[in-house]
């Protein structure tokens, strides 16, 4: 059985390279960091990264070619998507919004489980036809299993796979109590047909949808592994 789930998740925007954002590097930087959570910014050749001295899990960054936000727990996806909202008010004039090209989220979860092998057993019962995992003699002791979805306009890369607790320290955020072992989740969603007339309202409804998406995604992946939960 499963027990805690702990989550990160980062959105993005992409858009055609657009050679101009070199000239406002600075402009962007001193508009994102006034009055916002983003209080620290470091300016690279092709991108501005933002930091907050408040809140260490969350952080975003700024390019030529895309926007991406990057938030944690403790933090909660609502605090991710308030700033989502705040950022894009605060650079909407300055990015180019008519030619955004990807809109995205990403949900990455750890789910708890008493131990590594749980998981990798039931991943094997779910996945592989007669429980069959002989290859030529050789022992299968680990396993990551990908799918690719298309629903209308809505692309999902899933991918899941059991994780020791190296593994999970190696990628989620050691303040959200971290458990020894469970099942790694990584649903990645988007949208590839963009408006060029695109409201700042319409990303967000996109990006709250695709959210929402992804977290259907989480429960019924869920219920294929646990269905007695």
């Amino acid at each position: 059985m499963y027990k805690k789930i702990i989550e990160k998740s980062i959105c993005e925007i992409r858009f055609k390279p657009d050679s101009t954002f070199l000239d406002k590097r600075g402009q962007i930087a001193n508009r994102i960091a006034e009055k916002s959570i983003f209080t620290d910014w470091n300016i690279t050749a092709n991108q501005i990264e933002f930091t907050s001295s408040s809140n260490k899990n969350i952080k975003a960054n700024f390019s030529y070619r895309n926007l991406a936000l990057e938030s944690a727990e403790p933090n909660k996806r609502s605090f991710l998507i308030g700033n989502i909202k705040s950022f894009l008010e605060k650079s909407w004039d300055l990015l180019p919004n008519s030619n955004i090209i990807r809109i995205g989220v990403r949900s990455t979860y750890i789910i708890e489980s008493d131990n590594f092998k749980e998981i990798f057993e039931l991943l094997k019962e779910k996945f592989f036809v007669n429980n069959s995992t002989d290859f030529s003699g050789y022992d299968l002791y680990d396993l990551a299993i990908s799918f690719n979805f298309v629903k209308g306009e809505n692309y999902f890369h899933v991918s899941i796979g059991p994780m020791n607790d190296a593994e999970i320290k190696n990628n989620f955020n050691d303040e959200a109590g971290l458990p020894k072992a469970g099942l790694f989740m990584d649903i990645d969603s988007f949208k590839k047909t963009v408006s060029p007339h695109i409201t700042q309202k319409e990303i967000m409804s996109q990006i709250k949808d695709l959210f929402n998406n992804n977290e259907t995604e989480k429960n019924t992946i869920i219920k294929k592994i646990w269905p007695k939960e």
